[in-house]
């Protein structure tokens, strides 16, 4: 049989291991564990801060810097804004969030102004488009009418019931004779 040092089936000739080895179970014990806690703990509290191991720092313009610069001045990385600081950075927020919802109701009633607008300039184009289609219907119609005038009076080189040459009313018989 195999011997492996994950398996401990019976019959096998390896060494029966620790419940707590890590090799086996890939797991830590509780006192190992704790151990290892204890460890880093100690090791984190041992190494300096990394604000005081740095030394001052310099505010060069924009840029920060361990070294002092032309201009520069020296700040304390470490300390936190004062309560000044911390109330105009909070006011300064609000009147950007203010006038960040000022512009963008203003933004929104625009955007409504212009839908409406275009509402309206659509329905006044669906109208204009019906209007025109009803004066082409009607000039259609009108045509077609003068068309079928037309074509009556050039059939018999005059129109029925008047003088060819002055327009005059002529009366005809049923015969189509004039009378």
């Amino acid at each position: 049989m195999r011997n492996d040092h994950r398996s401990n089936h019976a019959g096998t000739t390896g060494t029966t291991r620790d419940s707590g080895d890590l090799r086996r179970t890939g797991r830590w014990s509780a006192p190992a564990a704790l151990a290892g806690l204890g460890l880093a703990v100690a090791a984190t509290l041992a190494l300096p801060s990394t604000a005081d191991a740095a030394g001052p720092t310099w505010r060069c313009g924009n840029a920060y810097a361990d070294t002092p610069c032309p201009g520069g001045r020296r700040i304390d990385a470490t300390a936190g804004p004062d309560e000044a600081a911390r109330r105009a950075a909070d006011e300064a927020t609000r009147r950007i969030e203010q006038r960040a919802d000022t512009l963008e109701r203003h933004r929104l009633q625009t955007e409504r102004a212009v839908m409406a607008r275009d509402d309206r300039i659509a329905l006044a184009n669906m109208r204009l488009a019906e209007a025109q289609r009803r004066d082409a219907v009607r000039q259609a119609a009108q045509q077609s009418a003068r068309s079928k005038r037309d074509s009556g009076s050039r059939s018999g080189g005059k129109r029925s019931g008047k003088h060819a040459a002055t327009g005059d009313f002529v009366a005809q018989g049923t015969d189509g004779a004039r009378r």
